[in-house]
């Protein structure tokens, strides 16, 4: 007997469905604390010209006979600085060959992670970090504060002494701050890699000396950029005698409509560039002309009212062309404005994120601002959250109910009572209802300044809104829970209706009845883990004898401890 193309009989049945049960339950938390562990620190500092070797460099890798007087350092030579708690050696085969972690990191770096659960906690995932401290008891380390260790790579790991370097996972990638001397050691302060996103998003400022570099009235303000598809959007004026407006600094995909008063007006032809729109004959009254390259359009004649334009935003070449996704978008915003590559990226993070999360929506971004404050303009606006991870690289997601379990976490690998956490207030004891807005006008026009007759009813509609509002409800909650919250509708930059239910609905299932909040300490083990990851928790306690999954928020990893706290939502 067959089924399809497998033969019934062709494996016993009872190891055929051991098999497939075996596939669906989480995996054991791996080995408590290792036999021989230790913790490694890996960092660089900077060398500036004529700067003396420190002892310890000639000690310990043998770049001078020992005893010998060290020489200065070349012009901008980096230095690897390693350090352990217990002492660790690589071999020649390893990946970082023949070098000595030194044991004199006193304590380990202590870091708090939490990604923001609903959407009134924001959309940029903090991060809480200690400082690692170095012994210096015997003064040779009084030279390495001489380096410069600001903005330089810090990592930590952790594994097996007695195994390959290979094998030590990554607890923390990030970056040094600066050296403090004490006594008896050095405290290097760190902090994660989300700060090299802390830069302008505009990084070119009209100059003021005319034509495309604008005129003197918008000298040192920043270049317009818009993002996906955005709705009677203010341009800037960038030439007030020959009309000439800019809503992007560089290519868009397409103005699809010009309006004077909320009037469409007339298309009548794309230049090639700036120079060509400038030069040709002015468009007729009640027209206008494109210049998609720069981002721009020009007016056949001086309007009545107020100019705005919809807009399906930048389609920059060599960074991709249009993208309207919000995870691409924020991916845009990392890569091309924050000047970080792929290999920063969580590609497939923000892959999934992107197909989980397949909306169209708009950012317009004209005021003077930073590339994380934009892209948590981003995130917040399609309900998502990003980070920098483990390894340093950044992800962007969108916090969901516990999914497929990575490990089950039962009462030996649990190393304190577990302790209930208060939900938040917005979702606290659930909400019976979620609104979200989309499809934003940019720019709202009501009363006189939009009196005119020939508008049609939807146009004036839309027009005098900033949004509309599309909302899931369950009113079943309110019977069982009087105190059911309806949070303030989500201020979504979605553009499509359907996207907006979809997300509506999502954030009604995400805080139904029942929800909980835990902190679970456990072993060393779960700095395999990572926030985001779901795990099964089985207790005596709080219902969870038969175990029940949740999704990983926040880690407080206390590494002098051996034990990290995990906070779960499920």
């Amino acid at each position: 007997m067959t089924i399809g193309t497998e033969t019934l009989g062709s494996a016993t049945l009872g190891t055929a469905l051991a098999v497939a049960v075996a596939a669906a339950l989480p995996a054991p938390l791996p080995a408590a604390g290792l036999v021989d562990d230790c913790y490694l620190v890996v960092a660089q500092g900077y060398a500036g010209d004529g700067t003396t070797a420190p002892s310890w460099i000639v000690e310990a890798l043998g770049t001078f006979p020992a005893g010998t007087t060290p020489t200065p350092f070349a012009a901008g030579q980096t230095i690897g600085l390693y350090w352990s708690d217990r002492g660790y050696t690589t071999t020649p085969s390893d990946s970082l060959p023949n070098v000595h972690f030194d044991a004199r990191a006193r304590q380990p770096l202590l870091i708090d992670r939490a990604v923001p659960v609903t959407p009134e906690s924001g959309s940029r995932a903090t991060l809480q970090l200690g400082s690692i401290e170095i012994d210096n008891a015997d003064g040779t380390q009084d030279d390495t504060a001489d380096l410069a260790i600001d903005a330089r790579p810090v990592t930590i790991l952790y594994g097996d002494r007695t195994a390959a370097f290979s094998t030590f996972a990554t607890l923390f990638s990030g970056s040094g701050i600066a050296w403090e001397r004490t006594s008896d050691a050095l405290r290097l302060a760190v902090r994660g890699r989300d700060y090299l996103l802390d830069v302008p998003l505009q990084s070119t400022l009209y100059g003021g000396t005319g034509g495309a570099d604008g005129g003197a009235e918008l000298k040192g303000k920043p270049l317009p950029q818009l993002y996906g598809i955005c709705r009677d959007v203010t341009p800037v004026t960038l030439v007030t005698s020959s009309l000439i407006y800019q809503v992007n600094d560089r290519a868009v995909y397409a103005i699809d409509a010009v309006y004077d008063r909320a009037q469409a007006l007339i298309f009548d032809a794309d230049y090639a560039s700036y120079a060509a729109l400038a030069a040709a004959s002015a468009p007729a009254g009640g027209h206008y002309a494109t210049c998609l390259a720069a981002g721009m359009f020009r007016l056949g004649s001086t309007p009545a009212g107020i100019v705005t334009a919809d807009v399906r935003g930048d389609a920059h070449a060599a960074s991709g062309g249009y993208v309207a996704n919000p995870a691409q978008i924020a991916r845009r915003l990392i890569l091309d404005r924050g000047g970080l590559t792929t290999a920063d990226l969580d590609e497939d993070g923000i892959a999934a994120t992107a197909f989980d999360v397949a909306a169209t929506a708009g950012y317009y971004f004209t005021e003077a601002t930073t590339v994380s404050a934009a892209v948590s303009t981003v995130c917040a606006g399609a309900f998502l959250w990003w980070a920098p991870m483990r390894d340093g690289s950044f992800t962007v997601r969108r916090f969901q109910g516990p999914g497929a379990p990575r490990y089950e976490i039962g009462v030996t690998d649990i190393v304190a009572p577990i302790e209930a956490i208060a939900l938040p207030e917005s979702v606290d004891p659930c909400n019976w209802r979620r609104r979200v807005d989309y499809m934003r006008c940019w720019t709202p026009q009501t009363g006189t300044e939009i009196d005119n007759a020939s508008l049609t009813a939807a146009r004036r509609a839309f027009i005098s809104q900033a949004a509309r509002t599309a909302f899931a409800l369950d009113t079943a909650r309110q019977t069982r829970h009087q105190l059911a919250t309806d949070p303030p509708a989500l201020a979504s930059a979605l553009d499509q209706e359907n996207d907006a239910e979809t997300l509506a609905d999502n954030l009604l299932t995400l805080f139904a009845p029942g929800r909980r909040m835990f902190r679970v300490p456990i072993r060393l083990g779960g700095h395999d883990l990572d926030l985001d990851d779901t795990v099964r928790v089985t207790n005596p306690r709080f219902g969870l004898s038969s175990g029940r999954d949740f999704r990983i928020f926040a880690m407080d990893e206390k590494h002098a401890d051996r034990r990290v706290d995990l906070l779960v939502f499920g």
